[in-house]
C-alpha cells in the first residue's frame, strides 16, 4: 500500500486531489490510503508521532509556515524515504525546492495526469527499495516492510505472511519466487518456510524458535547454509 498525505490549507484543493487519488486507485489497482492536513503544524505534529507517509503532496504556501521549511524539517530528521511532491500556483519556487529532493512539482490547477505520474513514480520508488516486499491479491498490489515480516509459510499454492505484530496476510504464489525478491537477511529453511533471521530467538541444527516462540523445522538440505548465515550474522554484530 502507498500511504499518501495531503497538506494544503485550501479545502477545495484537498478534496479535488483526494478524489483524483481515489479514482487512480480504482483505475490502476494500486492500493492507496489518504490522510489530509490543513496546516503545516498539524502535519509535523503527527509526523513526529510516527504517522508514516510514503508520498506527501505538500503546498508551498501555508498559513502557519511554508512547504519549504516543512521539507527541511523532514530531511533534518533524516527521513529520506518520504517522497515529497510540491504543489503551488507559482513556478518561481522551483530552485528553492531542490535541497529538499522533491519527486515532483505540480502547478495549480492540478491535473489528474500529473497526479497519476507522481503516484506511479512513487510506486516505482517503493518497488525499487529492497526493504519493501510487494505481493498481489485480487488484482491489487500491497506493500509490506520486510522488517515487519517474521516469516513466510507455504501450503500448496497459498503463501501466508506472519508479521511481527502478530498479524497475518496471505496470497497465492511460489515460495521459491518470493525468496528471490527478499533481502539477504531472509533464509529458506524448509520447502515450506522462509524466515527473517533478525527475529530468530533460538537456533539449533534441526529447528529454530522465532521471536513469537513458534518452532520451525530446518530441513537437511538447508542446515549447512543456514548455519553459515547465522555465523556471518554474529560476526557482523
Amino acid at each position: 500500500m502507498l500511504r499518501i498525505g495531503i497538506c494544503d490549507d485550501e479545502i477545495a484543493t484537498c478534496a479535488e486531489l483526494e478524489m483524483m487519488i481515489l479514482e487512480i486507485q480504482r483505475e490502476t489497482g494500486i492500493q492507496l490510503s489518504v490522510d489530509v492536513w490543513y496546516t503545516g503544524a498539524a502535519f509535523l505534529k503527527d509526523n513526529q508521532q510516527k504517522h508514516t507517509i510514503d508520498l506527501l503532496f505538500l503546498d508551498i504556501e501555508l498559513p502557519d509556515t511554508d512547504g519549504i521549511n516543512i521539507g527541511k524539517e523532514i530531511r533534518r530528521n533524516r527521513d529520506y524515504n518520504m517522497l515529497i511532491a510540491y504543489i503551488s500556483s507559482k513556478r518561481h519556487y522551483v530552485m528553492e525546492l531542490f535541497q529538499n529532493q522533491p519527486i515532483a512539482f505540480l502547478v495549480k490547477p492540478i491535473k489528474k495526469e500529473e497526479v497519476l505520474k507522481t503516484i506511479q513514480d512513487g510506486y516505482q520508488c517503493m518497488k525499487d527499495k529492497r526493504t519493501l516486499f510487494e505481493y498481489k491479491k485480487e488484482r491489487a498490489s500491497f506493500f509490506l516492510a520486510c522488517d515487519d515480516i517474521l516469516y513466510f509459510a507455504s501450503s500448496l499454492k497459498k503463501i501466508e505472511i506472519i508479521k511481527t505484530d502478530g498479524g497475518k496476510d496471505e496470497f497465492y504464489g511460489k515460495l521459491s519466487e518470493v525468496y528471490k525478491r527478499l533481502p539477504e537477511y531472509f533464509s529458506c529453511i524448509h520447502k515450506s518456510f522462509i524466515i527473517n533471521r533478525h527475529y530468530v530467538k533460538r537456533y539449533s541444527y534441526e529447528e529454530l524458535q522465532m521471536m513469537n516462540d513458534e518452532l520451525l523445522p530446518i530441513s537437511k538440505v538447508h542446515r549447512n547454509e543456514l548455519r553459515d548465515q547465522m555465523c556471518s550474522d554474529r560476526e557482523r554484530r
